[in-house]
């Protein structure tokens, strides 16, 4: 992700949540889940209705 790309994701993220913090981890274990393809958890899906809706 470039920077005005990571700049956009934050500003999302801020209009949704009314905190947020900023976690760093290292995995021993990755599952890419894409949602870009439109496979939403439905958690996260309720969330952005409720949000924006």
């Amino acid at each position: 992700m470039d920077a005005g790309a990571a700049a956009q994701f934050e500003q999302n993220c801020r209009e949704l949540y009314e905190q947020i913090a900023r976690i760093a981890i290292t995995p021993h274990w990755v599952c890419h889940c894409d949602f870009g393809a439109g496979r939403l958890p439905r958690f996260l899906q309720e969330l952005v209705e409720r949000t924006r809706g």
